[in-house]
């Protein structure tokens, strides 16, 4: 065996070939993990958005009524709300590329109209993942209106 200082060309170019090989089949695989985290990251804001208001409407109804909630979210979180039929409220807002939708509905049973089923939709309006919506329903009890 002879001493040799350093690398011929045919092992130059068999070194790149399998380098490119090796490239080739694992370079989309970041990109596939590069995609789920952009979509992963668009959910987890959504969800964090309609988290955040589900805890403002629970932290305001230990201490408020329906109808006060609703002016409370006009007035003071910026929503728009309109009734709807059978007493159930909807407000809607869109903040930067993120539009909101709260619907607040009574309870079937009139002995509890001041337990409701409120709904919080955040959907992203722009960017690649655009539409992509993340809905959060839960029970809430308010404060009951007085005689009602």
């Amino acid at each position: 065996m002879r001493n040799r200082k350093g690398m011929t060309l045919v092992e130059v170019i068999v070194a790149m070939a399998l380098f490119a090989i090796v490239m080739v089949t694992v370079f989309p695989a970041f990109l596939i993990t590069n995609m789920m985290n952009n979509v992963s990251k668009e959910f987890m804001d959504a969800n964090y958005y309609a988290q955040e208001e589900l805890e403002q409407i629970y932290n305001k109804g230990k201490t408020s009524t329906m109808p006060l909630i609703v002016t409370w979210m006009e007035t003071d979180r910026g929503f728009s709300c309109d009734p709807l039929t059978g007493g159930a409220e909807i407000c809607t807002k869109t903040v930067t590329n993120v539009a909101y939708e709260i619907l607040f509905e009574y309870h079937p049973d009139p002995t509890l109209y001041s337990l409701h089923v409120v709904t919080v939709k955040v959907e992203i309006t722009t960017g690649e993942y655009a539409g992509d919506r993340v809905e959060i329903e839960n029970f809430m009890r308010f404060v009951p209106v007085v005689g009602g």
